[in-house]
């Protein structure tokens, strides 16, 4: 019995991925064909769940990464002139966030940070939406 196999859906727009396109294998590349039906959904769905857990325990693993509290630490001032007055002195412009990227403060201050496993992706944001918004 031949096996099926997963395609690329198609998009109206050019250019348009899927979320993880070319990191997600097939779970039936490399199953043996079985000529018996039965046999042959059972050891698909198989490796289909299989598939899944591993994509759940993946997922579980950077979900714990991108919520846990120990990536980031708070500095605080007794007032606005001495939070600018760092800043001015590190060289970081803060621009009036209240959250600074600490690689990049790490790369003005001559720290080297090791290097992380975990990806911090840049936001997906509908133009549409973005017109909605001030800046």
């Amino acid at each position: 019995m031949k096996r099926p196999t997963f395609t690329r859906p198609k998009f109206k727009s050019p250019g348009a991925k899927l979320a993880h396109e070319g990191t997600v294998k097939d779970p039936l590349k490399g199953l043996p064909d079985i000529e018996d039906p039965a046999g042959a959904a059972e050891q698909e769905l198989s490796q289909v769940a299989k598939s899944f857990r591993e994509r759940a325990a993946q997922e579980q693993a950077r979900f714990g990464d991108v919520t846990a509290c120990g990536y980031y630490i708070v500095l605080v001032f007794q007032n606005e002139d001495q939070c600018d007055a760092f800043a001015d002195a590190s060289g970081v412009d803060h621009k009036g966030e209240a959250f600074v990227d600490g690689r990049e403060l790490a790369k003005v201050m001559g720290i080297e940070l090791p290097k992380a496993e975990t990806k911090i992706s840049k936001p997906n944001i509908n133009r549409d939406y973005a017109s909605l918004t001030k800046g």
